[in-house]
């Protein structure tokens, strides 16, 4: 779908409502459009944040009171995760936490951001997740045309903000997604250099890659 601006989020918003009869007191839609934003994905967050809105209206009116039940439309998200996480087996549940954990760029003194994987950098056995994922709208799938790679994402960062599930994944390996940042650059200045064997690993920087693949296969 093409960019949506706010005038066009606002119809999303207002129009299926007021054809049903149903209106937002004051203000609501503005604070609504402010809190979604204009990051990729920002329709399915709407989405879920209107789904709960609809559920709680009273007597044909949407309030501010419902708004702030749900937490607002980033904690909706992470209320549908929650849910959604629920539905996995113990096992697929693991399985979980390796994708997400792909998805996740590690902050230094900044906030943790959302990052674009690759299919290929996800473990062959967990890949039938994709989908299931993409379907309950938790990922977005897409495909890189440079590269000529299918490519998945979070839906938006707000489920790495406020998903208290993805938090402590992310917290537990922290030291080691920090490090795999760290050696993507080299990966890619490598990659960039011809395969160049001046540009690999060698001396602390190897003992120091062969200790955090020790720890994270332990």
């Amino acid at each position: 779908l093409p960019h949506i601006d706010a005038q066009g989020l606002r119809e999303v918003i207002e129009q299926p409502a007021k054809l049903l009869g149903v209106n937002f007191e004051a203000c609501l839609v503005d604070l609504i459009i402010r809190d979604v934003g204009s990051e990729p994905g920002n329709l399915p967050l709407l989405e879920f944040c209107l789904t709960q809105l609809w559920e709680r209206q009273e007597f044909r009116r949407i309030s501010h009171d419902a708004y702030k039940a749900i937490g607002g439309v980033q904690q909706a998200l992470a209320n549908h995760a929650d849910a959604v996480y629920a539905e996995f087996t113990e096992q697929e549940q693991e399985q979980l936490r390796h994708i997400f954990l792909k998805l996740v760029r590690p902050g230094q003194g900044t906030e943790d951001t959302r990052q674009v994987a690759s299919v290929g950098q996800i473990d062959e056995e967990y890949r039938g997740l994709i989908t299931r994922l993409a379907d309950k709208r938790l990922i977005v799938t897409g495909r890189d045309e440079e590269r000529g790679e299918e490519t998945v994402e979070v839906v938006h960062e707000a489920l790495i903000r406020h998903w208290q599930t993805l938090r402590k994944w992310v917290d537990a390996e922290r030291e080691f997604l920090v490090w795999q940042e760290k050696l993507r650059v080299l990966l890619l200045q490598w990659q960039e250099s011809s395969h160049d064997e001046g540009a690999l690993l060698r001396g602390l920087p190897l003992d120091e890659a062969v200790r955090q693949m020790a720890l994270a296969y332990k």
